[in-house]
């Protein structure tokens, strides 16, 4: 056996002892690695789950100064832990102003009084936007009772502040929403007497008559109040639906005078309209109060005159589009476009025009609720809108409609009003509690060569009914005291056998539907009546065979 240069070999079982060691060790590091490695996934996940609860953690040394944050906590204040230094006041200067002095002592309460405390309050970062967090903290002391450490969280409830305040604003235009159906009924009474007769006024008047002017400034007054009835009960979800094939063409070929009037002699209208545009689903009255509530707008911006384009055309997108934040699905879309060249609207407000009350209008100009109405129809008919505007140049809305997937019935197809009204020879019975109302249908419809009879409500005009010998047409109001509209049908239905039936009301749609009214194929009309209108759907609805 040889040996080494210092003597005999180390004994083995030394050797083995040394081995046994070292794989000890080595397995002591391999656990050590894995804790390693467990605590670093461990943490990743602490760090992946405070950033999808945008939660945040904090901790001050109170003897040095020193402010620790979490990565959270530097997501939320949106600042870069490279470029800032971290401290109390630094805190401090990103609380809102008008929340900092609440904060500060509501802290140095807590430090004081040993206890834990909870605050919610915003934060008015560098880039100047707004927002809300929750904060909680208590405090550690040393043997004597001295404050050594702070630490809590910050939780960011900015998009829960968000939605809760969207419920209150949710709930706001429902009281708006009943506040608003439980005067409609009435008012479009009201206004159904002033319209009427001063249309009827103006249609007899020669165009130089001095008392002409007189009675179209209160024609087109009752014409602003009937809109600014449509847009609240439009807005809260409450008007009176009659969605139809329709055709965007005929709509504004049917209003352009309407237009032409609302815009003045000093705004030039110019109409582009594609011939080969498919029809729509959709409302005819809320596809005119888009036109309008765009139209006014554009006129508003162009206070010393202007041009105002409206254009229609079709397109189809293979593709989904997007812009704004706003999704457009692929398919077909007739598209109504309102353009003027008047102020624009300033890059910060985009974003808000179509919040409800909001304004750039003069107090007493502007209610608000004009753009977000039309955003409310647009979007409940499955379309879309955009604004394109440049401060000093104009605005161009983009309306973007689906095309339906049906053609016109030849019976719903709409012939323009025009200043002569389709006369006629049949018998009508209107029935109505109000009697401006039945005054008011018997002097438009009488001129034109109709027998007129009229009940105060659904008893009298029943008992018409059996003793007519002819009679053509009902029009009647849905909501009366004692035998209502639909009743007055009802009961006459076996013994009033090709009598056609028209009904009227100025009752939200929830009140009209409880009452059989929006059923398919039923006639319909909305008050406030106009004599125009209410003679073409009568004659529609007597020519229908």
């Amino acid at each position: 056996m040889s040996s080494n240069k210092h003597g005999r070999w180390p004994d083995p079982a030394y050797v083995r002892e040394l081995e046994n060691q070292v794989r000890h060790l080595k397995e002591q590091l391999a656990r050590l690695e894995d804790l390693q490695s467990a605590l670093q996934k461990s943490e990743s996940r602490l760090r992946e789950a405070q950033r999808l609860a945008h939660l945040g953690f904090w901790e001050v040394d109170l003897l040095t100064g020193e402010l620790y944050w979490s990565d959270e906590t530097f997501r939320i204040f949106e600042v870069e832990p490279d470029t800032f230094e971290a401290s109390y006041q630094a805190f401090l200067d990103l609380v809102h102003p008008d929340d900092r002095r609440l904060v500060d002592e509501t802290y140095k309460k807590s430090v004081e009084k040993k206890t834990h405390y909870e605050i919610e309050h915003r934060l008015l970062l560098r880039n100047g936007k707004i927002k809300y967090v929750t904060e909680k903290g208590h405090t550690e002391y040393d043997g004597s009772g001295n404050p050594v450490r702070s630490m809590g969280i910050v939780w960011d409830i900015t998009e829960r502040h968000e939605l809760e305040e969207q419920l209150r604003q949710s709930q706001k235009m429902e009281a708006v929403g009943r506040l608003t159906g439980g005067i409609a009924h009435d008012f479009n009474n009201l206004l159904t007497t002033i319209l009427g007769y001063s249309e009827i006024a103006l249609l007899s008047l020669p165009d130089d008559d001095p008392m002409h002017v007189n009675v179209k400034a209160v024609f087109e007054a009752a014409e602003k109040a009937s809109i600014l009835v449509k847009q609240l009960l439009a807005f809260s979800r409450k008007e009176v639906i009659d969605t139809r094939i329709v055709n965007l063409r005929t709509i504004v070929s049917n209003i352009s005078s309407l237009l032409e009037r609302l815009m003045g002699e000093d705004i030039i209208i110019d109409f582009n309209i594609d011939t080969e545009t498919n029809n729509i689903q959709a409302d005819v009255g809320q596809m005119e109060q888009i036109l309008l509530n765009l139209c006014v707008n554009a006129r508003d911006a162009m206070p010393g005159g202007g041009r105002l384009i409206i254009d229609i055309e079709q397109i189809e997108l293979e593709c989904d589009y997007y812009s704004g934040g706003r999704k457009l699905s692929s398919g077909k879309y007739v598209i109504l476009s309102v353009t003027d060249n008047g102020s624009g609207i300033p890059p910060e407000n985009i974003d808000k025009i179509f919040e409800p009350f909001f304004t750039t209008k003069q107090q007493g100009h502007g209610t608000g609720l004009g753009l977000s109405t039309v955003y409310g129809i647009v979007r409940r008919q499955k379309g879309q809108i955009f604004v394109y505007s440049q401060p000093g140049v104009g605005t161009t809305f983009k309306v973007y409609l689906p095309v339906a997937k049906e053609d016109m019935p030849e019976d719903q197809i709409q012939a323009p009003v025009t200043d002569t009204l389709p006369r006629g020879t049949e018998t009508i019975l209107v029935v109505d509690d109000e009697p401006g109302i039945r005054n008011l249908v018997q002097d438009t419809l009488a001129p034109l060569g109709y027998k007129v009879l009229s009940a105060s409500g659904g008893k009298e005009a029943f008992e018409i009914v059996l003793k007519s010998d002819k009679l053509d047409l009902i029009l009647t109001d849905v909501i009366m005291p004692g035998m209502n509209g639909m009743e007055l049908v009802n009961a006459l239905s076996g013994s009033a056998m090709g009598i056609k039936v028209l009904f009227m009301s100025g009752y939200t749609d929830n009140v009209i539907a409880r009452h059989g009214i929006l059923e398919k194929g039923i006639n319909f009309i909305s008050k406030p009546l106009v004599p125009s209108l209410l003679a073409v759907k009568i004659r529609q609805i007597l020519d229908r065979h």
